[in-house]
Order: C-alpha cells, then sequence, then structure tokens
C-alpha cells in the first residue's frame, strides 16, 4: 500500500465530510504553485519546498529539520485544559507532528491548509496517518465550510481566551492573502462565540425564568418539525426581516399572500399588519424581547415560531399556537425523554436567522429574503422610519450595487452567518430581495415584483395547517408532568450532595494547604467528590440549572482550566473554584424550586 492510499483510508474511516468533498472535487490539485518537491536533508529526513509567485519557499530545514521543528514549538506553552490550537500550514506534517507530541489528550488541534496541492502532494509522498488521526483537517477549497461550526462547538467560557494561534514557518510568506482571510475569520468566529458567552452570563435566570413559565404552553404547542408534512415545499418561503428596504415592497408581499408561506421577524409585526398583510407565521427568541417589539395587540393568534426560553411575556400575550422551532439543553432531552424525536437547527443569534434556519429544515427548496438589509439606510435602521441608536460598531461592507455601504458589527455576524448556510446548503434556491443595503453571497439579487411573479404562481391552502394535532395529547401531558414533579422532587437531593461536596472541598482546602504529599483522606475525598459530580451530570435537571452557574460562576468556571507550575498552589485553586460553583449552584436551586412548583400548577 502506497502513501496516498494509507492515507487516504484513514481519511476515509475518520474525517467523512473531507473524504466526501475529495470525492466531489473534480480538478484534485487545482495548481497554485510553478512548483513543489522534496529533497533529502542533512540528518536522512525529507524537507518540502515549494515555489509560489516566482519566489522559492523552503518549509522545512534542509539540515535537521526535526530538531527545528522541536526548537520551533518550545515557543507555545500548553498549560489549559481543552486548549485549542489553530495552526496554518500543514506542510510535510514535521511542524504540526511536535505539536501533537506537546498537546494534551483533552487539547484539539485544528490544521487549516490554504493550499490544496500541498495537501494532495503530501498524501501522495508521505506517511501523515498519525497527523490525520490526531488533527482535524481543513483544506480550503475542500472542508473549508467545516471550519466554524466546528470551532464553535469546540469554544466555549471555559477555553475561549486560552485558544493557541501558531503559523507553520514561511506559510506567513507564500500565502499571506490567505493568512490574513483565515485570521479575520477566527477573529469573527471568537467574536461571535464572545457575544453568546456574554449573553448566557448577563441572561441566565431569565433563561430559566422563560423556560418554567413558557412550559404551560407546551398542552397547545407543536415542533416545527411536525409540519414537514403538510407544507407545499414546492412554493417560497419569504422571511420578512424589518430593514428599511421593506417599506418598497409591500404592495408585493400582498400579491405573494396564499401562495408562498410568511414568516415575519416580531420586531416588524405591527407594521405588517397595519399594512393589511397577515403573515402565516410570527417568530420570536430573544430572551427579553421588549413587548413593544412584538405587538400592542392583544388578540392576534397568528401562529408563533418560538423557543421556550423566549421572553414569557411574548408568548403570554400571544394567543395562538406555539411552535417550537429550536431548543437548550434541558428542554432537548426533555422532549427526547417523553420519546419526541427532535430536528436541530442553527440559529445564529437572530430572529430572521432563526425564521431561515426553520425554512431550511422545513424542506423549502427557494426562500426569498425581504427586508434583510444589514446595512443603514441614510440614518434609518427598520422599516417605517426607524433610525435606532447604538453603542454597536459600526462598519462598511460590500453592497448590492458594488459599492460600499454603512453596517454594523451584530449586523455583520449575521451576514456572515447567512453565507455560510447558504453554502453549505449548495441545493437551496434564496433570493434577495433589495435594491440596496449589504450584499448577501450566495444569494441571487432580484425585486420582490420579479420574484413573486416567477415563483409565486400556486396557491397554498394555509388552513391545513390548523388541521394539525399538537404535540402532546392529553395522555402524554400526564407524562410531561410526571417528568416535572419527578426533577422538582430531585431538587432537595442534588441540594445535599452538593452541600456535601462545598464541606468535601473546604477539607480538602485545609488538608492541602498544610501537607506536601496526598494522604489518605484526601484520596478518600476526591473519590466522593467524583462520585457527587457523576450524579450532578447524570442529573437532567441540572442542564436547567447551569445556565444559574455558568452565569454567577463564569470566572471560576475560566480558572478551574488554567494552571500554573506551581502544582500545589493549581490543587487548591481547584478546590476553591469548585467550591464556589458548588455554591453557586445551591443558590440556583433556591431560585428554581419556586418557579418549578408553579410550572406544575400549571402544566
Amino acid at each position: 500500500m502506497n502513501y496516498y492510499e494509507m492515507n487516504l483510508n484513514l481519511i476515509r474511516e475518520n474525517k467523512p465530510y473531507l473524504y466526501e468533498q475529495m470525492q466531489k472535487k473534480e480538478d484534485l490539485n487545482n495548481k497554485d504553485l510553478e512548483d513543489i518537491y522534496t529533497t533529502d536533508t542533512k540528518d536522512g529526513k525529507k524537507a518540502l519546498i515549494i515555489r509560489k509567485d516566482k519566489k522559492e519557499y523552503c518549509l522545512n530545514s534542509t539540515y535537521y529539520p526535526e530538531r527545528e521543528a522541536r526548537q520551533w514549538v518550545e515557543q507555545y506553552e500548553i498549560k489549559n485544559m481543552n486548549t485549542v490550537i489553530l495552526m496554518f500550514g500543514l506542510g510535510n506534517g514535521i511542524f504540526s507532528r511536535e505539536i501533537i507530541k506537546k498537546k494534551k489528550e483533552s487539547d484539539t488541534l485544528v490544521i487549516y491548509e490554504p493550499s490544496m496541492e500541498i495537501f494532495y502532494y503530501i498524501l501522495q509522498n508521505y506517511d501523515i496517518t498519525d497527523v490525520l488521526e490526531n488533527a482535524i483537517i481543513i483544506i480550503e477549497e475542500l472542508n473549508e465550510t467545516e471550519l466554524n461550526s466546528m470551532l464553535r462547538g469546540l469554544l466555549d467560557l471555559k477555553n475561549i481566551s486560552s485558544q493557541i494561534w501558531c503559523i507553520h514557518p514561511k506559510y506567513n510568506e507564500a500565502y499571506k492573502i490567505n493568512l490574513q482571510k483565515f485570521m479575520k475569520n477566527i477573529k469573527d468566529i471568537n467574536n461571535h462565540e464572545m457575544v453568546l458567552i456574554n449573553t448566557q452570563k448577563n441572561f441566565g435566570t431569565r433563561y430559566i425564568t422563560n423556560i418554567l413559565y413558557n412550559l404551560r404552553y407546551i398542552k397547545n404547542s407543536n415542533l416545527a418539525a411536525d409540519y414537514i408534512e403538510l407544507l407545499n415545499t414546492e412554493v417560497p418561503a419569504i422571511v420578512v426581516a424589518a430593514g428599511p428596504s421593506l417599506k418598497s415592497n409591500i404592495e408585493d408581499l400582498k400579491r405573494a399572500k396564499g401562495k408562498s408561506y410568511i414568516f415575519v421577524v416580531d420586531r416588524i409585526l405591527d407594521y405588517i399588519l397595519d399594512q393589511g398583510i397577515e403573515p402565516d407565521f410570527i417568530v420570536t427568541v430573544d430572551p427579553i424581547k421588549p413587548l413593544e417589539y412584538f405587538t400592542n395587540r392583544t388578540d392576534v393568534s397568528i401562529p408563533l415560531i418560538c423557543k421556550l426560553d423566549s421572553n414569557w411575556e411574548v408568548l403570554e400575550r400571544h394567543k395562538g399556537r406555539k411552535i417550537i422551532s429550536s431548543f437548550d439543553y434541558y428542554i432537548a432531552k426533555m422532549y427526547s425523554e417523553l420519546g419526541q424525536s427532535l430536528v436541530a437547527i442553527d440559529t445564529g443569534n437572530s430572529v430572521a436567522t432563526v425564521a431561515f434556519s426553520t425554512c431550511i429544515m422545513l424542506g423549502f427548496k427557494k426562500i426569498i429574503l425581504v427586508g434583510q438589509d444589514l446595512a443603514y439606510d441614510g440614518d434609518f435602521t427598520h422599516a417605517g422610519g426607524v433610525a435606532e441608536k447604538t453603542s454597536t460598531k459600526e462598519i462598511y461592507v460590500e453592497g448590492v450595487d458594488g459599492n460600499q455601504v454603512k453596517s454594523r458589527w451584530d449586523w455583520y455576524t449575521f451576514l456572515r452567518w447567512f453565507q455560510e448556510r447558504i453554502s453549505e446548503n449548495p441545493e437551496l434556491e434564496v433570493i434577495d430581495a433589495k435594491e440596496k443595503g449589504a450584499k448577501i453571497k450566495g444569494t441571487t439579487n432580484m425585486s420582490l415584483n420579479d420574484a413573486v411573479n416567477k415563483y409565486c404562481t400556486t396557491p397554498v391552502d394555509i388552513q391545513l395547517l390548523d388541521t394539525l394535532e399538537y404535540t402532546f395529547d392529553s395522555s402524554k401531558l400526564d407524562e410531561v408532568k410526571t417528568y416535572l414533579e419527578k426533577q422538582y422532587n430531585e431538587l432537595d437531593v442534588l441540594k445535599r450532595k452538593l452541600e456535601n461536596a462545598v464541606d468535601i472541598c473546604s477539607k480538602q482546602i485545609k488538608e492541602y494547604s498544610r501537607k506536601h504529599q496526598v494522604s489518605n483522606m484526601a484520596r478518600k475525598n476526591d473519590k466522593k467528590l467524583l462520585s457527587i459530580n457523576k450524579y450532578i451530570k447524570d442529573s437532567s435537571i441540572y442542564l436547567l440549572l447551569d445556565y444559574y452557574t455558568s452565569a454567577k460562576s463564569t470566572n471560576h468556571l475560566t480558572k478551574m482550566y488554567e494552571f500554573t507550575d506551581n502544582e500545589k498552589s493549581d490543587t487548591i485553586a481547584t478546590y476553591e473554584s469548585s467550591k464556589d460553583i458548588y455554591m453557586a449552584t445551591i443558590e440556583a436551586i433556591d431560585f428554581v424550586k419556586p418557579l418549578m412548583k408553579e410550572t406544575l400548577e400549571n402544566v
């Protein structure tokens, strides 16, 4: 078996998406180099040399390449747990191999290779099965769409500040533009994750309040996936956002009514209703959405697509059927244990992105975006002459006419999100119906008038949707109540175990402060803590309590994954942080218990 077969077999077994993309790619080499070759080094190893843009780059020492790599890796300290290491450039694997040797089992190495030609050359001429087995490999123009979603799954409040970014020698010279693009992308992802972390930190208790209050609505609710068989997905879904361009599209939107499915974001609902248009679905997601950004009406019964952690006041004001489109971990586990299969969607952190993802999940083949400006119109931010003041950083992005338009950082994150989802769904046709605003790559820019004339030609039976039975019938509701009663009773047991854990941590801090060796008592206490931790982890109610705990203990959670060169000091710090986290979870129980009792009375 040659090198290529060995490497390809490992990719086939361990990296199915990369393998799938390699099979689809017609031009496997996609040449960007004038030359690429291997030379023998003084110590009998191999060095990789490339020629690009009339310059030659030796990617390894031609004397002692492994020694060079060992010296290079010394600049990086990998002390913390669950560290994410981002490496730009694969080369022939010698440098990444040293990172793999240095990192811990809990750490993750992500290698981004900007040249498909280098990648295929390495597969054919080197054995890199060990690198392929121990790192996530992202190849530009092959599986690069995996990078963003993968990083979002790896980064959280415990490790986002401990990332390590490294660059394979000479790649910063040979692939300067690719590197700039890569670094910008990584920074954007980090900014996006920090927004989510700060949201969780700031709204932890609000999430709990919303979830427990909104559980009363599951008796008159459906999962969004329940609608898959009822919808005619051959006609377009129209996602109506609140951008200034909406105003010029009202008459065409009226023509689309009854020949498409109209999804409207909460903020623009009253504006749309005032124009005489009744949407087919409303979408809301925000945990603290002001009521005035939903509706001033008290009789709205249009189906509401929402999350159970959406603002409880919005769900209370709404009088119709609730449609649950996405789930936090706690609700997902509850539905799963009650026998409901869930379809996950990428929410994207805005109401319009949730609407878009829901349409993809429902199987629509065409989605028309209306009012998705993602840019200012003069000073106006929203339809209806609204000029919202915000401290969000202003930036400039490419407009639909090719010129730069003024946007905002939060809108830019939504822009990137749309582009990523569109690239991941090549079979999906997305029409961006606006004459000005930010360009969303991957969409077809078309006036709504033309889009309605071309695509909205088949009547749809909206009334059919009213015939759908609720997800939980009366017998299932009894199971829901039994499930919640079990969790309510579990709170007292969990609290006693947490109080015991706090006491054990106090003893461990004293024990390690006065002794240099680990005593038998300390070992026994560690076993007790492991047992308590397992009980907590296995408890489904902890997924709800964790909103409170994470919000109150952000700094302590981060410190638990940070280490110094002083083992004794690190151990004591870990117990101190653990104690504070246990105490925060006890507070969470005291906060949740009365809310859970009220929930049981209303389900």
